[in-house]
């Protein structure tokens, strides 16, 4: 992946200029070796959330319903609009929402919560990303994490 003048990262953009922007499902690598890919945001999003990126570029929270169709995962570092373009996560160290006392290190599952994970088997796992630290005790909470391309696991509930 190639680095691109002008990929801001941190924010989203409300519109977009012919010619003038990226595209749905550009890719761009960072500095620090973190790939991001460039979405629309087809519902709001929050700072954190783990997304499904649809084949045409367009993202939502994840959830059960999504991770029965084939949609690569991101993870959303700033908060989205519906309708806004953005860069997401895909591969790096992300934060993420986590469920409260989700463990460090092992398989986190979609939640019942659009874009948080646990470590509770109750749904699909999201293979290819762990926590860095455990979720506090109190609630959803935004955690460091480690991420490789990940993918939903079916039939992980078993």
């Amino acid at each position: 992946m190639t680095s691109l003048i002008g990929a801001l990262t941190s924010a989203t953009l409300s519109s977009l200029t012919d010619g003038r922007a990226f595209s749905k499902l550009d890719r761009y690598t960072d500095h620090s070796g973190n790939d991001w890919v460039f979405v629309l945001a087809s519902i709001a999003i929050t700072q954190y959330d783990t997304v499904a990126i649809k084949a045409n570029g367009n993202a939502a929270p994840i959830t059960e319903a999504l991770s029965k169709s084939n949609h690569q995962i991101g993870f959303a570092q700033v908060a989205f609009t519906a309708g806004d373009h953005g860069w997401v996560m895909a591969r790096g160290n992300p934060t993420i929402r986590a469920a409260a006392s989700c463990a460090v290190a092992v398989a986190l599952y979609i939640t019942a919560t659009a874009g948080v994970l646990d470590d509770a088997v109750t749904s699909q796992m999201i293979q290819g990303v762990v926590l860095g630290s455990a979720a506090s005790a109190g609630g959803v909470s935004a955690v460091g994490a480690v991420a490789a391309y990940p993918t939903v696991r079916r039939a992980a509930t078993l």
